[in-house]
């Protein structure tokens, strides 16, 4: 994923339109059908893919990136490569995402708590 596709694809279509709004701007990226992003995808990657984000927020949104409400996923893999050392800045939100089934894979640390939340999605039983 090059730093022209991240730019085409998130500026217009998400920091853009929320000028003015009051609004949390999600960090990260998955792959094509929001399923993981090619074997090939590495930490290194989402970390620019990342860096590329937070420097698109600042151009469009307020030079101080630190302002802008941002919210970090770890859901699935993306949990996966926080475990493997993946970091984003400390003014971003860590998002803990159940499975979809109600199960959490583990809450966030003492270290972590100051900066995270918790999330639960529920679907009607038929």
């Amino acid at each position: 994923m090059s730093t022209r596709a991240v730019a085409s694809h998130w500026k217009p279509l998400s920091v853009r339109r929320t000028r003015g709004r009051e609004n949390v701007q999600t960090l990260g990226m998955r792959g094509d059908g929001d399923e993981p992003m090619s074997r090939e995808a590495n930490v290194a990657l989402l970390e620019r893919i990342v860096a590329d984000q937070r420097r698109i927020i600042a151009e469009n949104l307020d030079p101080d990136v630190a302002k802008v409400p941002q919210v970090w996923a770890l859901y699935k893999e993306v949990q996966e490569y926080y475990e493997k050392g993946m970091r984003v800045p400390d003014d971003v939100t860590l998002l803990w995402c159940d499975d979809n089934w109600g199960n959490i894979r583990r809450l966030p640390t003492a270290e972590e708590r100051g900066r995270s939340r918790c999330t639960f999605r529920f679907a009607p039983i038929r």
